[in-house]
């Protein structure tokens, strides 16, 4: 019944549009009754209203239009944060990664060569940057290689 009388006229549409900014927020009714009233909003002052009649929907619409762009802009505002978040994640995930990897590969290195050199040292960011693959195989193959071959295989990937 609501619905037929915000699109009736008069007192009965005024009441009706109020009953709808009563409503309580959470309530899917009042989201998409809010978001039709927005767009007539738009529509009546686009086509400048004439009447008194028309001027007083036009009065009222405006909670109604302000309500729906405050929804709006929470509904973005969470979205945005929750985007945050996931990037967030995903961004700890990947330097969690990158640190473990780092952590392995030293350990690794120490104890095959007895310690990290120059040489050493400056091919670990690009063994970092092997896909999980290539970084297991290159992991299972370290006992197998001597410094000089592991350092030669990654010098001649950088040129």
């Amino acid at each position: 019944m609501l619905w037929l009388r915000v699109l009736g006229k008069g007192v009965t549409q005024e009441q009706a549009i109020l009953e709808v900014l009563a409503l309580p927020k959470g309530n899917p009714q009042r989201g998409r009754i809010l978001q039709l009233l927005a767009s007539w909003k738009i529509t009546l002052e686009l086509n400048d209203p004439t009447d008194d009649a028309e001027r007083g929907v036009l009065m009222v619409l405006s909670q109604a239009y302000l309500e729906w762009e405050q929804a709006t802009e929470e509904r973005g505002i969470q979205q945005g944060i929750q985007q945050g978040i996931q990037q967030g994640i995903q961004q700890g995930i990947q330097q969690g990664i990158q640190a473990e990897r780092q952590i392995t590969l030293e350990t690794l290195f120490k104890a095959r060569f007895g310690a990290i050199d120059e040489s050493l040292a400056a091919i670990v960011p690009s063994l970092m940057a092997l896909s999980a693959e290539d970084y297991t195989q290159f992991l299972l193959a370290l006992p197998q290689l001597s410094q000089d071959k592991v350092v030669a295989r990654f010098q001649a990937q950088k040129r």
